[in-house]
This record gives structure tokens, C-alpha cells and sequence, in this order.
């Protein structure tokens, strides 16, 4: 009696522990404050499934960290047709449901987080130097940083806003040249507050900024 007793409290320790999460197979601290996780699977007591694309983004993210947040188009989801079972996350970062492979769904590769207190703005560049025109700098091929990538930026986007990006308050008008970069087909746009706004592709012709000069006013 003594002896299955004993064997009941190890059973119950060991199903105390077989709770519901979200594990992954590695992830990485981007300068932006965000980070990347790699893998990702939802964990049933002692199984585990791949996570469907379509699930809640932000659902994910919580799931692996219940303050964060899912970063905009931070998505990485090659089809995976060995895998006949996904699991769908809702917004709570719950098991909502599973699907088969029959309804060609994705499974998630990669998938960036944030928390808004770490979050901030990042754009790096090649080369930059001292304007002889103003009190500012001329920078080049500037890059916007967004988790694990560092994207090109639309000739479009608001000016005063890459500059304020930047560190700066004002563009200089006439100092921006361009290029188109054949190799690439994302552009992002930047709003006048120096924030991302959105993601386009090549297929517009649009342009990046190679070169800018910025200044305080």
C-alpha cells in the first residue's frame, strides 16, 4: 500500500508539469529592442505541434512571453508539408484549435516580439559625414532595422520623418539621391514621426534612399 502510494505522488509531480506553452528552438536580442524566436511549437503535456500562420500574432507572442507583442510583418513562414498537424493560437495565447495539412496552411518558422517599454526606432547606415551646407550630416544607405532585419527605405517616405529617425529635426530639401536595388523587393515607409508605416514591394518601382543630409533647425 505504502509503495503505490508513493507511485501516485510521483505520477501527480510529474502531470503537474505537463502544462500547456509555447517552446522554441532558439531566439535572438535584436538592437531594436525586439526579439526573434525561431521554431516555435505549442506544447500539449508532452507533445508538441507546429503553430499555424494563422493564428493570432500577438496570441504567439504572448505565449512565449506574456507581455510582448508581435512585431509587423516580422513573419517567417516557408509551407511545411512533413507536418500533418498545426496548432491555432487565439489572442489569449491559447490552444483555440488544430488543422491538418490538407487546408495548405503554413507553419511558423520565425516570428519577432516586442514589449513596448524596449522597444525604439533604429536605423543604421553605411558612412556618414559632416554637412558644409548646414549644422548636420549627410548619411548613407540608411537602413530601418525591424527585428532580425534591416529593410531599405521607400524614397516616398516622409523625409522630415527619416531624418527626425535619425536624430535630427529637419531634411534638407534637393539632398536625398536614390537607387533602385533590383535584389531586394521590400521597401519600408517611414511616417513624419520617424516610425515605420508600412512594407511595399518592387513591384511599384519604387526606390530607396541611398543618400540624405540631415540637420537641426
Amino acid at each position: 500500500m505504502k509503495k503505490q502510494l508513493i507511485g501516485l505522488l510521483l505520477l501527480g509531480s510529474i502531470s503537474s508539469f505537463a502544462i500547456d506553452v509555447v517552446e522554441y528552438q532558439s531566439s535572438q536580442r535584436n538592437i531594436d529592442g525586439t526579439t526573434t524566436y525561431f521554431m516555435p511549437k505549442f506544447k500539449e503535456g508532452f507533445k508538441s505541434w507546429v503553430i499555424n500562420s494563422k493564428s493570432s500574432l500577438d496570441g504567439v507572442c504572448k505565449a512565449i512571453n506574456n507581455d510582448s507583442n508581435y512585431l509587423k510583418n516580422s513573419l517567417e513562414v516557408p509551407f511545411n508539408a512533413r507536418s500533418a498537424k498545426r496548432a491555432f493560437l487565439n489572442e489569449y495565447g491559447e490552444l483555440s484549435r488544430f488543422s491538418s495539412s490538407q487546408d495548405h496552411s503554413r507553419s511558423i518558422v520565425s516570428i519577432t516580439c516586442f514589449q513596448e517599454e524596449d522597444f525604439k526606432t533604429v536605423i543604421i547606415y553605411e558612412d556618414s559625414k559632416e554637412s558644409k551646407q548646414v549644422d548636420g550630416y549627410t548619411f548613407f544607405a540608411p537602413r530601418l532595422v525591424r527585428g532580425n532585419k534591416k529593410h531599405l527605405i521607400n524614397t516616398r517616405s516622409s523625409l522630415n520623418g527619416v531624418c527626425v529617425a535619425l536624430g535630427f529635426s529637419k531634411y534638407l530639401e534637393g539632398s536625398m539621391s536614390t537607387h533602385f536595388n533590383a535584389r531586394s523587393d521590400e521597401r519600408v515607409f517611414m511616417n513624419q514621426y520617424g516610425k515605420f508605416s508600412k512594407i511595399t514591394v518592387s513591384a511599384n518601382h519604387s526606390r530607396e534612399i541611398e543618400k540624405i543630409t540631415c540637420y537641426n533647425e
